[in-house]
């Protein structure tokens, strides 16, 4: 990809098939930047939700649960972090900057998916645990009529 100086300076040709073409290139490569950085934000936001109602969880904590979900949370705060510093460099020299791959949108989109099994999972747990408290609850009545 060509760097942002050079999406500019094509921008401002008298020739409108080319100045078109890299505005194009250049909203292209800001759409596919803003695709990662939301997914990322959202997969983040998803993994700290579940990791708070993992180490918060009344029947114990799932350790191996909540060590994947703080180290999901951490990898996509260090990916946004990359993210945010080639876009900065984008902005303020001539660097060229590629947009993320196709494995990487879809490496992030793993995560999401597996941070929903999680929360699947939490949400039987707290099913199961719903059913135990009112079949104590039973018990309890029973032995007390």
């Amino acid at each position: 990809m060509p760097s942002l100086n050079e999406l500019q300076t094509k921008m401002q040709s008298p020739d409108a098939a080319v100045a078109a073409e890299a505005g194009k290139t250049l909203a292209n490569y800001y759409y596919v930047y803003n695709q990662e950085y939301n997914a990322l934000v959202v997969a983040k936001q998803q993994a700290n939700a579940e990791l708070d109602n993992v180490t918060h969880n009344p029947a114990g904590v799932n350790t191996a649960d909540a060590l994947m979900l703080q180290s999901l949370v951490l990898a996509n705060e260090a990916r946004m972090k990359m993210l945010d510093g080639k876009m900065l460099a984008f902005h303020n020299s001539g660097l060229d900057i590629t947009p993320p791959s196709q494995q990487m949108i879809a490496d992030i989109k793993n995560l999401s998916a597996q941070v929903a099994l999680i929360q699947v999972k939490a949400d039987a747990v707290s099913k199961i645990l719903g059913l135990l408290t009112q079949i104590a609850q039973l018990t309890t009545q029973v032995q007390g009529a």
